[in-house]
């Protein structure tokens, strides 16, 4: 999308641009240009608005992510603590699937693969929920406890699957890319035909920032991969703590998993 619109935005000025150096007097011959100007004006105003809308939305979206991340980081840190209040084996095989539940969302939760439902992490919930079956004992508020904390990761998980998605509609893209293009062209045709280096610089400079704006938009919209992007810092941070914790306790060939939370 962002390729489309930069190759759409520069097509329309270099248009804009050359018909005002070649045609620019055919075309309004004797006519003023102050009726175009202010169309003009009047549509780059609602290029701006529909940029805004769209910056506004995608940012809405991409908090959302952060904080759906933010909330399955400290959830699976309570549900590691929760677990090692728990009998062994079981405690063993809780902890253990924390550990590697971190590790296989930050290798296979990630960046392009955020929004795919992944078997690496699916392994370690489906234990999760075998282990909770061995456990099961109605009124036992440790077990409520872990359900309760499963659940919530749970939910931070598939609202941060569901915000890696981009939630603006293509067609809303293709709208605001067409306003843009025709306003800077159109900018562009109405500048003075003898003009000073400056009106260009101005028009090319709009158009840049309409660019990097659309660019802005486009990465917010997917929070997982753009330049600008969700941090791991979090669940890095935890997988950490977790691990030290676990290896601190069962040693480091206890881990029941490699590196990127593969099972062994």
């Amino acid at each position: 999308m962002n390729v489309l619109f930069v190759v759409i935005v520069g097509v329309a000025l270099a248009v804009g641009l050359w018909l005002n150096k070649t045609r620019r007097d055919k075309i309004f011959a004797d006519q003023e240009t102050g009726t175009l100007t202010d169309l003009v004006g009047r549509a780059l105003l609602v290029a701006s608005l529909f940029m805004g809308f769209a910056l506004a939305s995608a940012s809405a979206s991409f908090g959302h992510a952060r904080n759906s991340v933010r909330v399955e980081a400290e959830t699976i840190d309570n549900f590691f603590e929760y677990s090692e209040y728990a009998a062994e084996p079981q405690r063993r095989e809780l902890t253990g699937g924390a550990v590697c539940y971190t590790r296989a969302v930050l290798e296979y939760g990630w960046g392009r693969s955020t929004g795919l439902r992944s078997e690496e992490i699916n392994h370690w919930t489906t234990g999760f929920r075998d282990v909770f079956a061995q456990m099961h004992t109605d009124g036992d508020p440790l077990f409520s406890g872990l359900v309760s904390a499963d659940d919530k990761r749970s939910d931070s998980r598939r609202q941060r699957i569901e915000e890696a998605k981009p939630s603006t509609p293509t067609v809303v893209f293709l709208l605001i890319t067409i306003t843009v293009a025709i306003s800077i062209g159109a900018f562009a045709l109405t500048l003075p035909r003898r003009r000073r280096p400056i009106f260009t610089w101005a028009v090319i400079v709009l158009a840049g920032l309409f660019t990097l704006t659309m660019i802005a938009i486009n990465d917010l919209e997917v929070p997982f991969t753009g330049v600008i992007r969700v941090s791991q810092y979090q669940m890095q941070d935890v997988a950490d703590d977790i691990t030290a914790e676990f290896v601190g306790t069962y040693g480091e060939g206890a881990v029941p998993c490699d590196g990127q939370g593969r099972p062994l």
